[in-house]
Formats: structure tokens, sequence, C-alpha cells
């Protein structure tokens, strides 16, 4: 499992992990060293992968005021792509890559905001499962992040994806049809 290390993209894949765990899967989660104590606090292994969310988030605040600047409707879009594709894809591929294949990982699955996945799934060539952490990112979203994306997907030798990944396996959806926008 590969998530971005806050509550609300970690607590929507707990289910699945304890459930495939309760089977007698191995669940490992990788996410920043200074979230793998919520992974210990639900008894669930996990490595250390990735930038911390703080880090990132303080990385993004110049950001952030631009994106206000823009009409609403289009601040969704470019929030999305550059806080999860411009900053945290890049700090966390290199090391989801290699966590992977430590782990021997069989399938890769991982919230939607985490762009790094389906790129090491891809570059591992692992099936790959991406679990929503709520209503659907909008197509919008994804193709802007698929542009920003795009370059990590040639270092690995791989063709970009359009939807920056986020529809090359399963999608598991938690949110009711009432939520699609």
């Amino acid at each position: 499992f590969s998530c971005i290390s806050s509550e609300g993209h970690f607590s929507p894949l707990l289910p699945l992990a304890r459930a495939l765990a309760e089977r007698g899967h191995d669940v490992v989660f990788a996410v920043a060293e200074a979230w793998r104590y919520r992974a210990d606090e639900e008894g669930l292994a996990s490595v250390a992968a990735g930038p911390a969310m703080e880090d990132v988030q303080t990385r993004f605040v110049s950001e952030r005021e631009r994106i206000f600047q823009l009409p609403v409707e289009e601040r969704r879009p470019h929030q999305f792509s550059s806080l999860f594709g411009g900053l945290h894809a890049p700090a966390k591929l290199p090391d989801l890559l290699r966590v992977a294949a430590d782990e021997r990982a069989d399938v890769v699955v991982y919230d939607s905001g985490d762009l790094a996945a389906p790129i090491a799934a891809a570059a591992l060539d692992l099936p790959v499962v991406n679990h929503s952490f709520g209503g659907m990112v909008p197509f919008a979203a994804l193709r802007r992040a698929a542009g920003i994306v795009a370059p990590l997907w040639r270092e690995h030798g791989l063709d970009p994806d359009p939807h920056a990944g986020a529809f090359r396996g399963l999608y598991v959806d938690l949110a009711p049809p009432s939520f699609a926008w």
C-alpha cells in the first residue's frame, strides 16, 4: 500500500488493508518516515517512502497563493496536479521503487493522490489498484497532473499515461454515485 502521509489519504485504505492482512496477505504501507507510527497504531507493517506531507505543504505555500488567484473552477486541477504531481510524486518515486522491489511487492494499492505509485508499479511490471479517498479526482485534475508527471514516466522508459496512471489497473471507488461530479 502506498499513500500520501495524511489521515484523509491513509484511513480510507485501512478496511481493505485489514481485510487482506486478516486473510494472510503481507500488507506493508509505504509512507513518510514521520507517518509510520500510524501504520504501527493499526498493527500494520510500514516502510519509509516519500516526503512528510508537512514538508510538501511548506514548499506548496507560494503555489497555493497563486492558485487562489485563479477562477474557482480551475483551482482543484491546479492544486491537485501541483501538490501531488509536482511536489509529492518526484520526491516519493525513488523510495517507492526501492521499497517495492525490496519488499517483493505483488501488487501496489495506492490512494488517488499518490501519483508516484502507478509509475512505480508500471516500472516494476506490477498490477496496480487505485483506491479513492472520496469522490473521484476530476478528469481535468488528472489530465493536468499527467502532464506534470510525464517526465517521471519517460525517465523509466514508460509512455506517459493520459490520466497520470489513475486507470491503469483496478479502481476502487468508495464514494456513492451521488458524490460524482
